[in-house]
């Protein structure tokens, strides 16, 4: 979707999920996310609940203390090896699209 990323934001991963139940309804399904991904996914658990389109997931490298680890990321030696690197990689999936944010967003 046009939307930026957010941890607590899991309608895309809901639209998949459902997606793919629709049309592999006897497959098993299993979800694994990384970092930002886990979080997305534990959120979506947790939303989701007893009506969860999952056979399993897993969870990987996720925080647990989102406000603490946020403070980590900003001390310097972390800004320098980890934001920076993500804001660049992020550049290149956000600038092809630049045309199509545009239309959402200000930039």
């Amino acid at each position: 979707s046009a939307k930026t990323y957010s941890g607590a934001y899991v309608d895309d991963l809901s639209e998949v999920i459902s997606h793919l139940k629709s049309r592999y309804p006897d497959a098993p399904l299993f979800a694994a996310g990384v970092s930002l991904g886990g979080i997305i996914l534990c959120n979506y658990l947790g939303i989701s609940g007893s009506r969860c389109l999952l056979d399993s997931a897993m969870t990987i490298s996720m925080a647990w203390n989102l406000p603490k680890s946020n403070l980590s990321l900003e001390k310097p030696i972390n800004w320098f090896v980890f934001n920076r690197v993500l804001t660049e990689s992020l550049k290149c999936v956000v600038f092809p699209h630049k045309h199509v944010l545009q239309q959402h967003v200000d930039m």
